[in-house]
């Protein structure tokens, strides 16, 4: 089986597991605070297969030669000779180069509210989904009630949404993205992974791409 169909299937069983939870506790802006056992067991396997599948687009993205920062591409190159993990910091620094990640956001239908799961650009600044992530990874009693939330999984889910497409235009594998039942996608999501084919055949610059695709359209409309 293929990385992309590998990838999206674990991704619908864990949206489809978090949609099973809205069923006793119904998603509402006002329970996103609900915190369960069930949220943090699924919070904690959502911070896993991110961190497996972000890793894979990573290791295709030197694979291919595919990161243009030069600095960034060294230090990630150094670390995965000497069989180093790779980190948050270098999957936001990386995504922000190429798809300004921090400015994407998915739709929650029942809400009808914008998730933006990489938001701040700042890398200084923890993104909440993932500190949630690792405090329950690592003190699960502790981090329970302030962690273990449906916000936190639906920003999770999101995240995880978002990856799986930058996985498919690294490897020009595309399953059925349109199935998703928790999250519309904006108008810049669908097209990233197309936009980001086109621009590596021309080796431009992709930020600056974006910059200026988002002065000439109403991408958060």
């Amino acid at each position: 089986m293929k990385t992309t169909e590998l990838a999206w299937k674990q991704y619908r069983r864990l949206e489809n597991d978090f949609l099973g939870i809205t069923d006793y506790a119904h998603l509402t802006k006002e329970h996103l605070e609900v915190y369960s056992y069930h949220l943090l067991n699924l919070i904690v396997v959502i911070g896993i297969e991110f961190d497996a599948v972000s890793n894979a687009l990573l290791t295709t993205w030197l694979e291919k030669s595919a990161i243009l920062d030069t600095p960034l591409a060294t230090r990630l190159s150094a670390k995965k000779s000497k069989g180093d993990f790779f980190n948050m910091r270098d999957y936001r620094e990386s995504f922000e180069l190429r798809f300004l990640a921090s400015e994407q956001y998915v739709t929650a239908i029942a809400l009808d509210i914008k998730v933006s799961p990489f938001a701040p650009a700042n890398l200084e600044k923890s993104l909440g989904w993932w500190k949630a992530f690792t405090s329950l990874k690592h003190d699960r009693i502790e981090n329970f009630v302030k962690a273990a939330t449906m916000d936190h999984a639906l920003h999770g889910l999101a995240a995880l949404l978002l990856v799986n497409r930058y996985l498919a235009s690294a490897t020009e594998d595309f399953p059925s993205y349109n199935e998703s039942r928790l999250f519309l996608s904006n108008p810049l999501t669908y097209l990233c992974p197309l936009i980001d084919r086109f621009l590596r055949s021309q080796s431009w610059q992709h930020s600056e791409f974006f910059f200026q695709t988002r002065k000439c359209a109403d991408w958060k409309s």
